[in-house]
């Protein structure tokens, strides 16, 4: 936008423009919904539109431009044709994935082009392709090609989850799949809000109280104390915020996408009892930029509960804001920065969110799966939740089972589960005609595991002794058909792609570390050991810290297959 003009014409750019922004506040906490809403409306950001919005936030050009590009997502040149984005995650990869680029590059009409995509984050599918806002599911040439001449016959499966088999424990699943999503009284009738309404009768502290003594840890990967975040949190003085995690950016973990598609009512539920609890000023629930049936359904949800009285006067604003892509805006610092209308890239810490979050006052955050255990607390109580799993870590975990298996899903075990029953009895053990070659746990950044330790219990530093992490519960498995070697140097490609460049260590140590595995010489393990130590000694954030696992578990497990000569 140039000052001075004469008001725009509603069927320009600018004037369409115009209209677009009277949507948004003129603050810096819109900037990203609004470069979002702009996107999605014109295909990409131009510079007029980013002029203009810098404008409308009172942001100066050059910060609008800085934030627009820490995204991954958004587009700054138009997209001509239609183009056909394979998903090349690892799952992908094990179903196939290389193999479909090549047929669809040998195969695809005029234009159209083929493209690849980081994650898709349906890798209980795999492989997938995504053309023009649907997917095509575990993708062949000729389906892909049926799809882009019958555009409205092909659609994407509806997320599901299997029926209960020998070793699950049914709490937040236990909806998932046998109630319509989109209509509150069938979830009303099978339990929901029987948390919130016990709530309602207790005083904040005596919520707090209980969810302390279920000894409730998150469930996104961390594994710290519930109740010790809401407390700190409570110590401060009002303003304070809380914020929902449904960022879920990491490839071979898609369970927070299964339940608020599946059964948003429990979130919705779980996200009240919380908001009872801390007494925030606001709740901001932070969704992935590709989950968007998600948000749809969380969104009606959250319409339904206000109409049927559940969510009052009393209740605190709820926003669902969506994030634009990056592995590191499931860091909880990012998340923080986004919603602030700054550059996705982590903060330092301390001070921690419970001491100066948004906006520099306390706030929570909690991931969606931490969240949906708080309904069965305040129904069964806290002796009940502890019933399962282990003194240490009790209570479920949703796992996501993906790869070289036969039935790949949404499971929910309680912790001490045995990987082994996680993968032979509830995921129906390696495909046929494919032998476990390792198994992959914690996402791009966890650990490569052998088949010998598959007797682990799942729970949090247990997975082996050097106290291997299971992340948030995504779990990889990989056949013989991948050689460990490519693991390690998708896996490591994947995360120096994320860097959000902050600091040295990460943004030049993953670069400098997918180099060297180029050959795996013998010789360049000195090299890949040092440069492993410094990026997890000097590293801002979580991925950085552990961007070296994958490297770091297959020296430990799989030196011979890591450092044999290319063939």
């Amino acid at each position: 936008m140039v000052t001075g003009r004469t008001a725009p014409d509603a069927t320009s750019e600018e004037g369409a423009l115009a209209t677009l922004l009277r949507g948004f506040r003129r603050e810096r906490t819109d900037l990203l919904p609004a470069l979002i809403a702009a996107q999605e409306a014109f295909g990409h950001l131009s510079e007029i539109t980013l002029l203009a919005i810098a404008h409308h936030v009172h942001v100066p050009e050059s910060e609008v431009f800085g934030v627009a590009t820490s995204y991954s997502e958004l587009r700054f040149t138009p997209r001509p044709g239609e183009h056909l984005d394979v998903c090349t995650g690892l799952s992908c990869l094990i179903a196939g994935a290389r193999g479909l680029i090549d047929a669809l590059n040998s195969s695809q009409p005029d234009g159209v082009s083929v493209e690849e995509h980081p994650c898709r984050f349906r890798c209980d599918r795999a492989p997938v392709v995504h053309m023009g806002g649907r997917y095509v599911d575990r993708a062949t040439a000729a389906s892909v090609l049926a799809s882009l001449l019958y555009p409205s016959g092909v659609t994407a499966e509806e997320r599901t989850v299997r029926n209960s088999r020998s070793g699950e424990v049914r709490r937040l699943l236990a909806r998932c799949g046998s109630i319509d999503s989109e209509r509150i009284d069938a979830a009303i009738a099978r339990g929901a809000y029987a948390g919130l309404a016990r709530a309602r009768e207790m005083q904040p502290d005596g919520i707090v109280q209980a969810v302390e003594d279920s000894r409730l840890l998150g469930r996104g990967g961390a594994y710290f104390p519930v109740a010790t975040k809401w407390k700190a949190t409570r110590a401060h003085p009002q303003p304070r915020y809380l914020v929902v995690n449904a960022e879920e950016g990491e490839p071979g973990v898609f369970k927070d996408r299964t339940l608020i598609e599946l059964d948003p009512h429990l979130l919705v539920e779980g996200i009240l009892i919380a908001a009872r609890a801390i007494e925030p000023a606001a709740i901001y629930v932070y969704v992935n930029g590709e989950a968007s049936l998600a948000a749809e359904r969380l969104r009606r949800a959250l319409h339904d509960a206000g109409v049927r009285g559940l969510i009052d006067d009393g209740t605190p604003p709820i926003e669902i804001r969506r994030g634009a892509g990056g592995y590191v805006c499931g860091e909880e610092s990012v998340i923080l920065s986004s919603i602030d209308g700054h550059r996705a890239v982590p903060r330092l810490r301390p001070p921690f969110p419970v001491d100066a979050g948004l906006w520099g006052r306390p706030t929570v955050i909690n991931n969606v799966e931490t969240l949906c255990n708080l309904p069965f607390i305040l129904v069964e109580g806290p002796d009940a939740f502890r019933a399962c799993g282990t003194p240490e870590h009790p209570g479920t975990k949703l796992v996501c089972v993906s790869g070289a298996v036969s039935d790949a899903g949404v499971y929910e075990v309680p912790f001490g589960t045995t990987l082994r029953h996680i993968i032979d009895v509830l995921a129906g053990g390696p495909q046929r005609g494919s032998a476990l070659r390792a198994v992959l746990c914690g996402g791009p950044s966890g650990t490569l595991l052998p088949p010998s330790l598959l007797d682990a219990p799942f729970a949090p530093g247990r997975l082996d002794d050097s106290g291997a992490s299971p992340g948030a519960g995504g779990i990889v498995v990989i056949d013989d058909a991948m050689s460990i070697r490519d693991v390690v140097r998708h896996l490591t490609a994947y995360n120096a792609r994320e860097s959000c460049g902050k600091c040295t260590p990460c943004r030049e140590g993953t670069a400098r570390m997918l180099e060297a595995l180029g050959d795996a010489r013998p010789d360049a393990r000195q090299d890949l050991d040092d440069l492993s130590e410094a990026i997890q000694a000097a590293s801002l954030c979580g991925l950085g810290q552990m961007a070296p696992l994958p490297y770091l578990s297959a020296r430990r497990y799989f030196a011979d297959q890591l450092f044999e000569a290319p063939r």
